[in-house]
């Protein structure tokens, strides 16, 4: 059995649909950022603190939940016809 292929009991507390749903919010709340760059600021006590990257927090949310969604765009045909189209012109 591969990866991704694994069933889970309805008895289980696992769901991926709520996990999925967890990370398009979490998507969402990124995207709702400024884009911009990671910077070193001050706090009102002198210490140096690092204000993270938006852009980059946003595309590490969108690769996870693609990664979490891949089984499933397997299975489609649109998708895997967009996948090869998309990797021949890299």
């Amino acid at each position: 059995m591969e990866i991704g292929e694994a069933e889970y009991s309805s008895k289980s507390d696992f769901s991926k649909a709520e996990v999925v749903k967890q990370q398009v919010m979490r998507c969402d709340e990124c995207r709702s950022k400024e884009m911009k760059a990671g910077y070193f600021n001050y706090t009102s006590d002198g210490k140096k603190i690092y204000v993270p990257d938006s852009r980059k927090e946003w595309i590490s949310a969108v690769k996870a939940l693609r990664r979490l969604m891949e089984p499933e765009c397997r299975k489609n045909k649109d998708f895997k016809d967009a996948e090869s189209s998309r990797s021949s012109t890299r």
